[in-house]
């Protein structure tokens, strides 16, 4: 399966919001509990988390069940970076080998290759 146009703007898109709030390890967001209720813009998050915001998704309740596992986008990313399952992301993520310029750049790199033909 193929990285979409639409993913690759997620993935853009993801990429500026993790480049200009942070990168977060450890959940969705740097403490989650206390934007259960509130917006989550301008708050360091996860890769995950990223493409939840870059996706249009504004509240933290609103990804309860897990439910970014199974986007479009979070899937493409998985396949791209090889890994087996979409839940791999966070540890991925999570690496603390990873900086936020890996995942700015490893996100940007992912839209490329759908531009370029590049796709693994």
């Amino acid at each position: 399966m193929t990285i979409t146009k639409d993913d690759a703007a997620i993935f853009r898109r993801a990429a500026d919001v993790i480049d200009r709030d942070g990168l977060h390890q450890g959940s969705y967001w740097a403490d989650a509990e206390a934007f259960s209720l509130r917006r989550i813009e301008s708050t360091a998050c996860c890769v995950v988390g990223a493409i939840a915001v870059a996706r249009g998704i504004r509240r933290f309740q609103d990804l309860s069940g897990g439910k970014m596992l199974s986007d479009p986008a979070v899937q493409a990313f998985a396949r791209h970076l090889e890994l087996d399952a979409p839940v791999d992301l966070f540890g991925w993520n999570d690496d603390p080998l990873r900086t936020k310029q890996i995942v700015v750049d490893t996100l940007r790199e992912a839209a490329d290759s759908a531009r370029d033909g590049r796709q693994k």
